[in-house]
């Protein structure tokens, strides 16, 4: 297919009382390097990325491409 990139996804479990720090690391290096991590919210799964990076989002447009009418929201932390 035309314009499709193949992603490689990977689950890590964790919680406030058992963090996986080699695993948040690598996901801030995902992040740093323009990929996307996904993650869980209180009611649904965020997909995160470098939103001043342009390459990161067109990744997140592209992704949720159904499911968004053009809009995504950003938080900054």
């Amino acid at each position: 297919m035309r314009g499709h990139t193949e992603m490689k996804a990977e689950v890590v479990a964790m919680d406030a009382e058992h963090l996986d720090m080699e695993a948040i690391q690598k996901a801030g290096k995902i992040l740093k390097e323009g990929g996307l991590v996904a993650f869980p919210t209180e009611t649904v799964y965020g997909l995160g990325g470098n939103a001043l990076d342009p390459k990161a989002s067109m990744k997140i447009y592209a992704a949720m491409k159904e499911a968004v009418d053009g809009q995504v929201n950003v938080k900054v932390t």
